[in-house]
């Protein structure tokens, strides 16, 4: 039972506040890279975030929630352009993946101590 206790607290969950966080640093991710490519020597824990990030969208493990999110946020399309090109499901499930993607994402990044 005791072993069973310390697996829960393997590895820290993200809270609700971290998602929303997560989700911003989603939403301004081409944003942020833009501004990066004008000087990138002056800001390298901004490039570290953009690197982890990316690393951390990389790392989910769903193939399906992974393309959903790296075609939205990663390379920077609108949600009406991600509608489109992921035509098989609806606009309530790809909501629901990016969701859960969100959320796969700022639970790796509050285990590698990013957030």
């Amino acid at each position: 039972m005791i072993m069973l206790l310390m697996m829960d607290t393997l590895f820290p969950v993200a809270t609700t506040a971290d998602v929303v966080k997560v989700r911003i640093m989603l939403t301004d991710y081409k944003k942020a890279l833009r501004r990066l490519r004008n000087a990138p020597a002056e800001q390298p824990l901004q490039i570290q975030a953009l690197r982890n990030l990316e690393r951390a969208v990389d790392a989910i493990l769903d193939p399906e929630i992974r393309s959903i999110m790296q075609y939205r946020f990663i390379q920077g399309h609108p949600r009406k352009a991600a509608i489109i090109k992921f035509n098989l499901i609806c606009a309530r499930t790809l909501d629901r993946k990016i969701r859960e993607g969100a959320d796969s994402v700022a639970n790796s990044l509050k285990t590698w101590g990013c957030i």
